[in-house]
């Protein structure tokens, strides 16, 4: 991915929030932001796993996630849920092929809220989304 795709949907996203843009679900339900509800953008260049995220996904601290890609922001629901009933999140690669992140990875790399402890940090800073395997089957 591009630096400059990063920076195009930064900037995309900010100005969605300015505007006050309705951030809608596949089935029309409204996003509402609680208060002290904020926005990171997954993408990051410098950090693995964060390097494989789509740049125009951005995740709240309320574990909302959001996609810039079209004409209006998008809420996206888990897409799945894995064997232990985990929300999980899929997207293509830029090569093509598919991917999956659960949504409590995903919550860990973009705000380094590692709940699982040490070992699991270090596992995924160290090998990004590939820490434990393959994920793109339910």
């Amino acid at each position: 991915m591009k630096n400059s795709n990063q920076k195009y949907y930064n900037e995309k996203f900010e100005t969605m929030m300015i505007e006050n843009s309705p951030i809608l679900n596949k089935d029309g339900q409204q996003l509402i932001l609680e208060p002290d509800e904020h926005f990171c953008q997954c993408y990051d260049p410098n950090k693995p796993g964060r390097n494989e995220i789509p740049p125009y996904w951005f995740l709240s601290n309320k574990e909302h996630l959001m996609s810039v890609k079209g004409k209006e922001p998008h809420w996206l629901d888990d897409d799945a849920k894995n064997r232990n009933g985990r929300g999980r999140y899929q997207f293509y690669k830029a090569d093509g092929t598919r991917e999956s992140v659960e949504a409590s990875i995903l919550q860990a790399l973009v705000f380094d809220s590692y709940v699982f402890g040490e070992d699991t940090k270090h596992l995924l800073q160290e090998k990004g989304l590939k820490a434990f395997g393959r994920s793109d089957n339910p």
